[in-house]
Protein backbone atom coordinates (compact mmCIF):
# COMPACT_ATOMS: atom_id res chain seq x y z
CA UNK A 1 0.00 0.00 0.00
CA UNK A 2 2.83 2.40 0.88
CA UNK A 3 4.53 1.55 -2.41
CA UNK A 4 1.39 2.41 -4.43
CA UNK A 5 1.08 5.74 -2.62
CA UNK A 6 4.74 6.49 -3.25
CA UNK A 7 4.39 5.59 -6.95
CA UNK A 8 1.36 7.88 -7.33
CA UNK A 9 3.09 10.75 -5.52
CA UNK A 10 6.20 10.41 -7.72
CA UNK A 11 4.03 10.31 -10.87
CA UNK A 12 2.23 13.50 -9.87
CA UNK A 13 5.55 15.17 -9.07
CA UNK A 14 6.99 14.14 -12.45
CA UNK A 15 3.94 15.43 -14.33
CA UNK A 16 3.94 18.75 -12.47
CA UNK A 17 7.63 19.29 -13.24
CA UNK A 18 6.93 18.65 -16.95
CA UNK A 19 4.12 21.24 -16.86
CA UNK A 20 6.41 23.70 -15.06
CA UNK A 21 9.13 23.18 -17.69
CA UNK A 22 6.58 23.79 -20.45
CA UNK A 23 5.39 26.95 -18.72
CA UNK A 24 8.96 28.24 -18.51
CA UNK A 25 9.36 27.61 -22.24
CA UNK A 26 6.89 30.44 -22.98
CA UNK A 27 9.35 33.26 -23.59
CA UNK A 28 8.39 36.90 -24.22
CA UNK A 29 9.05 36.35 -27.95
CA UNK A 30 6.58 33.47 -28.06
CA UNK A 31 3.97 35.19 -25.87
CA UNK A 32 4.13 38.22 -28.19
CA UNK A 33 3.03 35.88 -30.98
CA UNK A 34 0.06 34.72 -28.93
CA UNK A 35 -1.09 38.31 -28.25
CA UNK A 36 -0.54 39.55 -31.79
CA UNK A 37 2.27 41.41 -33.48
CA UNK A 38 1.85 44.57 -31.43
CA UNK A 39 0.62 44.33 -27.84
CA UNK A 40 -0.03 48.10 -27.89
CA UNK A 41 -3.02 47.44 -30.17
CA UNK A 42 -4.88 45.69 -27.35
CA UNK A 43 -7.23 48.21 -25.73
CA UNK A 44 -9.97 47.68 -23.19
CA UNK A 45 -11.82 49.50 -20.44
CA UNK A 46 -13.79 47.96 -17.59
CA UNK A 47 -15.58 49.51 -14.63
CA UNK A 48 -18.58 49.18 -12.35
CA UNK A 49 -20.74 51.33 -10.13
CA UNK A 50 -23.05 50.74 -7.18
CA UNK A 51 -24.45 54.23 -6.66
CA UNK A 52 -28.20 54.07 -7.48
CA UNK A 53 -29.66 55.91 -10.47
CA UNK A 54 -33.43 56.46 -10.20
CA UNK A 55 -35.60 56.81 -13.30
CA UNK A 56 -38.87 58.44 -12.17
CA UNK A 57 -42.00 58.01 -14.30
CA UNK A 58 -42.21 57.46 -18.02
CA UNK A 59 -39.89 59.62 -20.09
CA UNK A 60 -38.62 59.85 -23.64
CA UNK A 61 -35.28 61.26 -22.46
CA UNK A 62 -32.36 58.93 -21.94
CA UNK A 63 -30.07 59.33 -18.90
CA UNK A 64 -26.34 58.51 -19.19
CA UNK A 65 -25.21 55.69 -16.93
CA UNK A 66 -22.02 56.25 -14.90
CA UNK A 67 -19.25 53.75 -14.13
CA UNK A 68 -17.00 55.28 -11.47
CA UNK A 69 -15.72 52.34 -9.43
CA UNK A 70 -12.96 49.78 -10.01
CA UNK A 71 -11.87 51.20 -13.35
CA UNK A 72 -9.28 49.21 -15.24
CA UNK A 73 -7.98 50.07 -18.69
CA UNK A 74 -5.20 49.29 -21.11
CA UNK A 75 -4.19 50.97 -24.34
CA UNK A 76 -5.15 54.35 -25.72
CA UNK A 77 -8.16 53.55 -27.92
CA UNK A 78 -10.76 54.12 -25.13
CA UNK A 79 -10.75 57.23 -22.94
CA UNK A 80 -13.43 57.83 -20.25
CA UNK A 81 -14.55 61.36 -19.44
CA UNK A 82 -14.26 62.71 -15.89
CA UNK A 83 -17.72 61.47 -14.84
CA UNK A 84 -17.19 58.09 -16.56
CA UNK A 85 -20.51 58.33 -18.35
CA UNK A 86 -19.01 58.93 -21.79
CA UNK A 87 -16.11 57.24 -23.56
CA UNK A 88 -14.07 58.51 -26.49
CA UNK A 89 -13.43 55.65 -28.93
CA UNK A 90 -10.74 55.92 -31.58
CA UNK A 91 -11.36 54.54 -35.07
CA UNK A 92 -11.98 50.77 -35.03
CA UNK A 93 -14.34 47.95 -34.07
CA UNK A 94 -15.47 47.53 -30.44
CA UNK A 95 -17.45 45.08 -28.36
CA UNK A 96 -19.50 46.71 -25.61
CA UNK A 97 -20.82 44.55 -22.75
CA UNK A 98 -23.17 45.94 -20.09
CA UNK A 99 -24.84 44.27 -17.12
CA UNK A 100 -27.24 46.12 -14.84
CA UNK A 101 -29.49 45.25 -11.90
CA UNK A 102 -32.82 47.06 -11.92
CA UNK A 103 -35.23 47.32 -9.01
CA UNK A 104 -38.77 48.60 -8.63
CA UNK A 105 -41.43 48.33 -5.97
CA UNK A 106 -44.35 49.08 -8.25
CA UNK A 107 -45.41 46.53 -10.88
CA UNK A 108 -45.20 46.47 -13.81
CA UNK A 109 -41.95 48.23 -14.73
CA UNK A 110 -40.49 48.86 -18.18
CA UNK A 111 -37.13 50.32 -19.23
CA UNK A 112 -34.95 50.74 -22.30
CA UNK A 113 -31.17 50.47 -22.50
CA UNK A 114 -29.38 51.96 -25.50
CA UNK A 115 -25.97 52.89 -26.84
CA UNK A 116 -25.49 56.49 -27.79
CA UNK A 117 -22.78 56.51 -30.46
CA UNK A 118 -22.00 60.09 -31.41
CA UNK A 119 -25.43 61.64 -32.05
CA UNK A 120 -27.06 58.31 -32.92
CA UNK A 121 -28.98 56.21 -30.40
CA UNK A 122 -28.92 52.47 -31.01
CA UNK A 123 -31.68 50.65 -29.12
CA UNK A 124 -30.24 47.57 -27.55
CA UNK A 125 -32.70 46.20 -25.04
CA UNK A 126 -36.23 46.89 -23.85
CA UNK A 127 -37.01 45.06 -20.64
CA UNK A 128 -39.99 44.69 -18.39
CA UNK A 129 -40.65 43.03 -15.10
CA UNK A 130 -43.78 42.51 -13.07
CA UNK A 131 -41.97 42.83 -9.75
CA UNK A 132 -43.39 40.83 -6.88
CA UNK A 133 -42.61 41.61 -3.21
CA UNK A 134 -40.10 38.76 -2.92
CA UNK A 135 -38.74 39.21 -6.45
CA UNK A 136 -37.75 42.86 -6.66
CA UNK A 137 -34.67 42.63 -8.91
CA UNK A 138 -34.14 42.09 -12.62
CA UNK A 139 -30.82 41.79 -14.43
CA UNK A 140 -30.37 43.15 -17.95
CA UNK A 141 -27.50 42.18 -20.25
CA UNK A 142 -26.30 43.92 -23.39
CA UNK A 143 -23.60 42.80 -25.83
CA UNK A 144 -23.11 44.80 -29.02
CA UNK A 145 -20.35 45.14 -31.60
CA UNK A 146 -19.99 48.56 -33.23
CA UNK A 147 -17.60 50.10 -35.72
CA UNK A 148 -16.55 53.74 -35.69
CA UNK A 149 -14.70 55.36 -38.60
CA UNK A 150 -13.44 58.40 -36.66
CA UNK A 151 -13.00 59.34 -32.98
CA UNK A 152 -16.52 59.05 -31.53
CA UNK A 153 -18.16 59.44 -28.11
CA UNK A 154 -20.03 56.46 -26.66
CA UNK A 155 -22.46 56.38 -23.73
CA UNK A 156 -24.70 53.69 -22.29
CA UNK A 157 -28.05 55.33 -21.60
CA UNK A 158 -31.34 54.19 -20.07
CA UNK A 159 -34.88 55.43 -19.53
CA UNK A 160 -38.03 54.39 -17.68
CA UNK A 161 -41.03 53.82 -19.95
CA UNK A 162 -43.61 52.84 -17.29
CA UNK A 163 -46.14 55.48 -16.26
CA UNK A 164 -46.39 55.88 -12.49
CA UNK A 165 -43.48 53.58 -11.65
CA UNK A 166 -39.93 54.37 -10.65
CA UNK A 167 -37.09 52.10 -11.68
CA UNK A 168 -33.74 52.13 -9.90
CA UNK A 169 -30.51 50.94 -11.49
CA UNK A 170 -28.65 49.64 -8.44
CA UNK A 171 -25.46 48.01 -9.74
CA UNK A 172 -23.87 47.88 -13.16
CA UNK A 173 -20.69 47.01 -15.01
CA UNK A 174 -19.24 47.75 -18.41
CA UNK A 175 -16.49 46.26 -20.54
CA UNK A 176 -15.38 47.89 -23.79
CA UNK A 177 -12.91 45.96 -25.94
CA UNK A 178 -11.27 47.06 -29.15
CA UNK A 179 -11.36 44.10 -31.50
Amino acid sequence: MKCKFLAIALSILALSSIEAKNAKALTPKKSKFLLGKDKAQISFFGAEDTSPITFVGATTTFTPITFTQDQLSHGNAITPNGASSQFLLQEGTYKISFTGTFQSSFPPSFWDIALQVGKNTIFINSDSKNFLPLDSFAISFVDKVIEVDKPTHLSIVARNTATGASVVLTTRSIIIQKL
